[in-house]
C-alpha cells in the first residue's frame, strides 16, 4: 500500500535536525508535545524496518516500564502516520525483554511475522541483555531516558557501563555502518550519567541551542511558539503556574532548580570524604571554619571520574564497587550525622547537578 497517512508538519520536531550533525550518540530533551518519540518512531525506526528489514532497539530503565500498551504505541503511532498498517504482536522473554513482531493482519502468533523491534531493559541482568543476537539493527532508541526524582525514580546501577556493553553488542553487527543513537527524554534535569560518561560540560547546556563533542551531540530543543501558542488554546494544564506547566511547556528542568550550585570549591574548605557511588567518585569537602557563625555551606560536593590518592580513603556505597583500599559505607553507620544533618537542612553546596542526585543516591545510608 503507498503510504497516505498524516504528514509530518512544520511545528513539531523531526529527528533530520539531529542527523544533519551525523553523530553517533545523540541526545535530545524538550517540553512534552514536540514529537520526539514520534519522529524517531516513523522517520527511523519503521524506515529502517521498511527500506532494508531491519528491527530496532528501544532501551527503557526497568522491566515494569515495559508493557502491553507500551509496546501497542508503536503501532499505533506508526499507523497514524503511515498508509501502510503493521501489526505487531508480542513476545516476552525473561527479564522483562520484549520482541514485537510484525505479522499479516489476522494473525496472532509472532512466528507468523519478521521482527520489528526489541525492547530491552537496562536494569535486567548484563549476561541477559548481550544474549541478544538478531543480527544487523537501524537504531537504538533510548526512551524517557530522564527519570524524575521527585517521584522516587532511579538510574539502574552502573548505567553507562550497561549502555556500552548494550551499543558495542548491536553496533559489531552493523559495521562497516555507523549504528546510531537516539537518547529521548523531558526535562526533569540537566544531569545524566550517560552524559557524565560522554564529557557534556552540563552547565554549558542551553534551551534551543544544538551541543556537540567529538561522537556525541545534546540538544534541549525549543518547541516552536506557533504550536506553543496551539496548545497554551487548546489545553487547560498549560494555564496553570506549577512545576508541570514549566517543565511540560517551558522546558525547565525542574529537579535542578533549587539546588544550591557552586561551581568552584570556596576556600577555607578541606577535603573529608570520597564515595563512590555509581562508578563516579563523590568528593566531599568541609568548611573549615565555624560554620555555624556565618553564611557560607558547611560543605561543598564535587563528582570526578578518578579516585584520590592511595592516602585518602574511599568509601563506597554498594558492594558491587569495592575496590582495594575502600570499605562500605555500612560500616560507618553513625559517623555521617553531622554530614546527614546539613544535606537535610539544606547546609550543602554542589559543584554540579550531578553532585547532588549522587548525594541522593547515598543519604539513605547515612
Amino acid at each position: 500500500m503507498i503510504d497516505s497517512g498524516i504528514e509530518f508538519d512544520s511545528l513539531h520536531f523531526h529527528i533530520e535536525e539531529v542527523d544533519a550533525y551525523n553523530k553517533p550518540f545523540n541526545f535530545v530533551w524538550s517540553e512534552r508535545e514536540p514529537g520526539k518519540t514520534t519522529s524517531v518512531v516513523v522517520q527511523k525506526i519503521y524506515n529502517w524496518y521498511k527500506k532494508y528489514g531491519y528491527p530496532s532497539i528501544a532501551l527503557r530503565h526497568i522491566a515494569a516500564d515495559i508493557t502491553d500498551l507500551y509496546a501497542q504505541s508503536f503501532e499505533e503511532t506508526i499507523n497514524k502516520f503511515k498508509g501502510r498498517e503493521v501489526h505487531l504482536v508480542v513476545r516476552k522473554e525473561q527479564s522483562g525483554i520484549m520482541m514485537l513482531y510484525d505479522v499479516p493482519a489476522g494473525s496472532k502468533s509472532w512466528k507468523d511475522g519478521k521482527l520489528f523491534l526489541v525492547i530491552l531493559p537496562l536494569g535486567a541482568p548484563m549476561n541477559r541483555l548481550k544474549s541478544v543476537n538478531v543480527g544487523p539493527v537501524g537504531c537504538i532508541m533510548y526512551d524517557e531516558a530522564i527519570i524524575n526524582k521527585q517521584m522516587g525514580e532511579k538510574y539502574p546501577s552502573c548505567l553507562p557501563m550497561r549502555f556500552n556493553e548494550i551499543y558495542r553488542t548491536f553496533a559489531r553487527e552493523c559495521r562497516p555502518r555507523t549504528l546510531k543513537v537516539y537518547c529521548l527524554a523531558n526535562p526533569y534535569s540537566k544531569y545524566h550519567p550517560l552524559l557524565v560518561d560522554w564529557g557534556v560540560p552540563i552547565n554549558e547546556i542551553k534551551r534551543g541551542h544544538i551541543l556537540t563533542g567529538p561522537n556525541w551531540l545534546v540538544y534541549p530543543y525549543q518547541m516552536r511558539p506557533e504550536l506553543r501558542e496551539y496548545i497554551m488554546k487548546n489545553d487547560p494544564t498549560a494555564i496553570l503556574s506549577n512545576d508541570y506547566t514549566r517543565y511540560a511547556f517551558d522546558g525547565e528542568a525542574v529537579n535542578d532548580t533549587e539546588i544550591p550550585i557552586r561551581e568552584t570549591k570556596p576556600e577555607g574548605y578541606r577535603l573529608h570524604y570520597v564515595f563512590k557511588v555509581g562508578g563516579r567518585f563523590l568528593y566531599l569537602w568541609k568548611n573549615a571554619n565555624d560554620w555555624y557563625a556565618g553564611p557560607m555551606a558547611a560543605w561543598w560536593a564535587e563528582t570526578r571520574s578518578e579516585g584520590p590518592g592511595k592516602r585518602q580513603e574511599v568509601i563506597s556505597a554498594d558492594f558491587q564497587e569495592l575496590v582495594r583500599g575502600s570499605v562500605l559505607i555500612d560500616a560507618y553507620k553513625g559517623v555521617f550525622d553531622a554530614l546527614a544533618l546539613c544535606v537535610a537542612t539544606q547546609r550543602i553546596e554542589y559543584q554540579t547537578p550531578e553532585a547532588y542526585f549522587l548525594i541522593q543516591e547515598i543519604y539513605s545510608c547515612f
